[in-house]
């Protein structure tokens, strides 16, 4: 699908900003990729995402410019840091780790991009984003994991699949305690969220 005059006009502002920020080399990139506007109508809560394979970059219409700059240096990160390979990778290392969800990949790899190539300016950029009149969350690392800040992908992924497990059996006692049956151990992050439902609904607070 090709481009519209908005998208190409998007785009070449965009371009614009970076090189007047000092980030030619993302403007070249940039240069690479076909701009489209997420409809938010169709795909309400995103922000935006890269589809290498296809060579375009989608972006959230809301974004100001500031905002997108940084995050479209954030979606070029993913693929310059080969997050995908490396996560591949790490699920093959031990069989402990050949579940782990997308959802906790991106976490981990969120945060790498928070601490090999945000400035100050783009922390304080990421934390003004707002969707559906909340500010995003998990964009920057130190804010949920103070302390992380020096640490590698892999090192985050395994200390968040440590966390993950530790409240995941936190779900596990607690649905015990209310005489419902928990989740199987081999289950994944998917199955936090499950119990988090069914605590919430046995708590009268759920939905229905």
């Amino acid at each position: 699908m090709k481009m519209t005059d908005l998208e190409k006009a998007a785009k070449k502002q965009i371009q614009d900003i970076l090189n007047k920020q000092g980030y030619p080399t993302y403007s070249r990139l940039l240069d690479k990729l076909d701009v489209k506007l997420i409809d938010t109508q169709k795909q309400p809560g995103v922000i935006a995402y890269l589809v290498i394979d296809k060579a375009v970059i989608y972006l959230n219409p809301g974004l100001n410019i500031d905002q997108v700059s940084t995050i479209v240096r954030h979606e070029i990160l993913h693929e310059y840091l080969t997050h995908a390979a490396r996560a591949q990778k790490f699920r093959e290392k031990d069989p402990k780790y050949k579940n782990i969800s997308h959802d906790l990949v991106n976490v981990a790899a969120d945060y790498e991009i928070s601490n090999r190539g945000y400035t100050d300016a783009d922390k304080a950029i990421a934390r003004s984003i707002l969707l559906d009149n909340k500010v995003l969350q998990g964009l920057v690392t130190e804010d949920q994991h103070p302390g992380w800040e020096d640490k590698s992908f892999e090192e985050m992924l395994k200390l968040l699949t440590d966390e993950m497990e530790d409240n995941m059996q936190d779900f596990r006692n607690l649905m015990s305690d209310l005489g419902m049956q928990p989740p199987p151990d081999e289950e994944d992050a998917q199955d936090i969220q499950d119990a988090a439902n069914q605590l919430g609904k046995a708590a009268g607070d759920g939905e229905g």
